[in-house]
C-alpha cells in the first residue's frame, strides 16, 4: 500500500468572524491580560507589530489564541487529538466576544482539521 492506513493531525483550528469588532482597537491590552487570566500558565500574551490582532500562545502545546477587529481563532499544530483546542475554544471566546461585545455579530463559525497520511515516495 502506497499511503499509510494511519494518519498524524497536522493541525486542528476554530475560527469564528464577526462584524464591529472595531473596539479591538481600544481593548487589545485589557483583552490580552484577560486572556492570560482565563488561560492561566503556560499562556504568553504578544501583540503584532502591525496591531492588527492579538496573540496568546503556550509554545509547549504549540497552541495559539488569535483576536483582532474581525476574526477570533484558536489553533494547535501536531497534536495527538484536538481535545485541547475543544478545551481552551470556548473559555477563550467567552473572553473575546464580552470584551469586544461580538457575541450577537457572528458571521461565520468554522472548524478545520488538516490530516497528513505518509506515502513510500513523494510522486505517490
Amino acid at each position: 500500500m502506497a499511503i499509510a492506513a494511519d494518519f498524524v493531525l497536522s493541525q486542528a483550528v476554530v475560527e469564528v468572524q464577526y462584524g464591529r469588532g472595531s473596539v479591538y482597537f481600544d481593548k487589545c491590552g485589557s483583552l490580552l491580560l484577560r486572556l492570560e487570566d482565563a488561560l492561566d500558565k503556560p499562556f504568553v500574551g504578544n501583540v503584532a507589530p502591525t496591531m492588527l490582532q492579538g496573540e496568546i500562545s503556550s509554545p509547549a502545546e504549540q497552541l495559539v489564541v488569535t483576536y483582532g477587529p474581525r476574526a477570533f481563532n484558536v489553533t494547535q499544530m501536531w497534536a495527538d487529538s484536538p481535545v485541547r483546542v475543544e478545551q481552551v475554544a470556548p473559555l477563550a471566546w467567552d473572553v473575546v466576544s464580552d470584551a469586544l461585545s461580538v457575541g450577537s455579530q457572528v458571521s461565520r463559525f468554522g472548524v478545520r482539521f488538516i490530516l497528513l497520511w505518509k506515502a513510500d515516495s513523494t510522486a505517490e
